[in-house]
């Protein structure tokens, strides 16, 4: 039984870290590569760069908050870590089979294994919790 508890969590954290990630990647999917731009005129010089650049610069979105840009930062973080988590989940499993019956061994791997998921779980509850006080914060009334 707490093997099919433990495979259901280590699924089951690899499904939500997954969806998550995908995400991450969901502008670059959609649209398609990026475009390069190659001088082909022979006049290739900072003023016709610079005019490249700020053509890019006014699809960039200026009217979001610092509360917007630090729950960002927050999520990609939080994804990364929960990888990572994942990864060290996969080791620890991978210790559990190749501990060749030491007792030790395994229940050093069981115990990384539970620290890890208790970790994830701890992670994901931090992004609500930090998005709640950050929007408290920034939009509490003047007194």
């Amino acid at each position: 039984m707490k093997k099919v508890i433990v495979w259901f969590l280590l699924i089951g954290s690899l499904l939500c870290t997954s969806t998550s990630f995908a995400g991450f990647f969901g502008d670059i999917v959609s649209t398609g590569e990026p475009e390069l731009h190659v001088c082909t005129s022979g006049e290739c010089g900072l003023d016709e760069g610079a005019a490249l650049v700020k053509s890019w610069l006014q699809d960039i979105e200026t009217e979001r908050t610092a509360s917007q840009y630090i729950q960002d930062v927050i999520r990609y973080t939080l994804t990364f870590l929960s990888i990572v988590a994942v990864i060290y989940i996969i080791y620890s499993g991978f210790q559990l089979l190749t501990g060749s019956g030491d007792e030790e061994k395994m229940k050093k791997s069981k115990n990384i294994i539970v620290y890890v998921i208790i970790g994830i779980i701890l992670i994901w509850l931090a992004f609500p919790i930090t998005t709640f006080l950050i929007n408290t914060i920034l939009n509490a009334p003047s007194q």
